[in-house]
């Protein structure tokens, strides 16, 4: 936005806005477990994303770069372990 009054527009100078962008997501990495033990807390895995550009004037804020979930197996909680 040009807000410098009297100055001929030629010789204003703008900041544009700009929204942030990110990188596309990483693939999923491995669940940190690979069968259930007696705790039965779940495995986790998690992708990553980079910021490509930050934002700039009032443009739109970046989302998160790590995603972390529960490992499940084909929609199945994890098996025992021997």
């Amino acid at each position: 936005i040009c807000t410098q009054g009297n100055i001929p527009l030629t010789f204003q100078s703008c900041i544009i806005a700009k929204d942030c962008e990110m990188s596309d997501w990483s693939t999923w990495s491995s669940c940190s477990k690979t069968c259930q033990s007696g705790d039965l807390s779940p495995g986790f895995r998690s992708r990553n994303r980079s910021v490509k550009q930050i934002p700039l004037a009032g443009g739109k804020e970046c989302q998160e770069t790590e995603e972390k979930e529960a490992c499940y197996v084909g929609g199945e909680m994890l098996p025992p372990c021997p």
